[in-house]
């Protein structure tokens, strides 16, 4: 095992910014903080693609191969009985959306998908719109994008079973953490799967996983350590390095920005160029932008932090986890009103304003993800209140460009 990874704290910026935020168009403003990071407001360029769903969805996995996405499982219908749907669907710029071949399996929603840089590959997951417990899935299977074929995996350890796990690839091993489980113990469960072996392993943290993130063959992981206090559990954030070594991993810990707070209320964690980005909300909706430099484990690492200020909620599923996707040093953050981009190389932030629509397919257990043409996202499963009492369902399939409208 590594040495303990060294951290040196110090609180060198401050960025009090009040992000206003608006359905409509906004002025196209923009603020500059006393550290010189600029804060950018306008409408956000965004496209309608047409020929996807045309039903609200939740619940679905969307993979990036390289060429084109993947989009497989969830519910729809009514938020309230969704139906599993079982039209896996693919779409690049070229060729929009094409029906592929179904998985073996049971059809399910909210289960894990990565690329291998080979293969598609699913894993858990649920039979049960809105169950944990019940329909918990072991399976898994891999999709080949050239040959359009779907091939079983090997069935993982019934105690690994999570929805809305996240996934990675390390040197062909493919880590599986966060999401929910029945237990707490099942949710402090990290999943480890030897693509060539066929074989599961596991690895077993000191509570719940929040997040995982991968650069370079490192494999970062945030879960909240939970230790007994009268019988009740109490929270503390953690953050290491995971060290997989075939399908088990040891993990170094790595000290945390310094703060009053023993737990975040959500987190979020990313790598952007050779920035390890955490991002954190408070129980008072404050966010803060925690940054430090990647280090080779010989000098000390340095947390620098952006306080962005009061802003809702970033957890669209209503879970610990703040999605955030990464282009190039630029990470992005959105809640159901407007997308967050924050530039680490250029110390610049920028919120775009949604429309309705736009916000719902970002929101309500949607899922969303970066691909050289924008952010795309696909489904939604919103209710709109119009005149008259009338309820309209919102939803729909989008890509957001990387930069606002001038």
């Amino acid at each position: 095992m590594a040495e303990q990874v060294q951290v040196r704290f110090v609180n060198i910026r401050t960025l009090a910014v009040a992000l206003s935020i608006s359905l409509g168009l906004l002025s196209g403003c923009s603020t500059t903080s006393e550290t010189g990071w600029v804060t950018e407001e306008g409408k956000t360029s965004s496209e309608t693609l047409e020929g996807g769903p045309d039903y609200p969805l939740f619940g679905h996995s969307m993979t990036w191969t390289g060429e084109q996405l993947v989009i497989v499982g969830g519910a729809g219908g009514d938020i309230t009985d969704g139906l599993l749907v079982d039209d896996p669907l693919s779409w690049n710029r070229n060729r929009g959306f094409e029906p592929i071949e179904k998985p073996p399996g049971p059809v399910r929603t909210r289960q894990a998908a990565v690329w291998t840089g080979e293969e598609v590959m699913i894993w858990s997951g649920t039979t049960e719109p809105f169950g944990v417990a019940d329909g918990l899935l072991s399976s898994a299977a891999a999709y080949e994008p050239t040959t359009k074929q779907w091939r079983s995996l090997a069935d993982s350890p019934p105690e690994l079973g999570k929805v809305s796990a996240e996934g990675v690839v390390v040197d062909r091993i493919v880590v599986f953490a966060g999401g929910s489980a029945p237990t707490t113990e099942g949710e402090a469960l990290i999943a480890l799967y030897d693509l060539d072996s066929d074989q599961w392993g596991t690895t077993k943290l000191s509570g719940p996983v929040s997040d995982i993130a991968t650069k370079n063959g490192q494999v970062f992981v945030l879960w909240d350590e939970v230790a007994p206090e009268d019988g009740d559990p109490v929270p503390s954030t953690r953050l290491g390095l995971l060290e997989v070594e075939g399908v088990t991993a040891s993990v170094v810990p790595i000290e945390l920005p310094a703060t009053n707070q023993e737990s975040w209320d959500s987190v979020g964690l990313a790598v952007a160029g050779q920035s390890l980005i955490l991002l954190s909300q408070d129980s008072e909706m404050v966010s803060t932008l925690h940054i430090t430099e990647l280090s080779d484990g010989n000098e000390p690492i340095e947390w620098r932090r952006e306080v962005l200020g009061d802003i809702p909620s970033l957890s669209p599923s209503n879970d610990r986890r703040i999605p955030l996707s990464v282009v190039g040093t630029m990470v992005v953050a959105h809640d159901m009103t407007s997308l967050y981009w924050f530039d680490i190389d250029n110390e610049t932030s920028m919120v775009q304003s949604l429309d309705p629509n736009e916000g719902c397919a970002l929101g309500s257990s949607s899922e969303s993800i970066v691909t050289p043409d924008g952010l795309v996202a696909i489904g939604g499963n919103c209710t709109r209140v119009k005149g008259g009492g009338q309820e309209e369902q919102l939803f729909g399939s989008y890509v957001f460009s990387l930069a606002a409208d001038s």
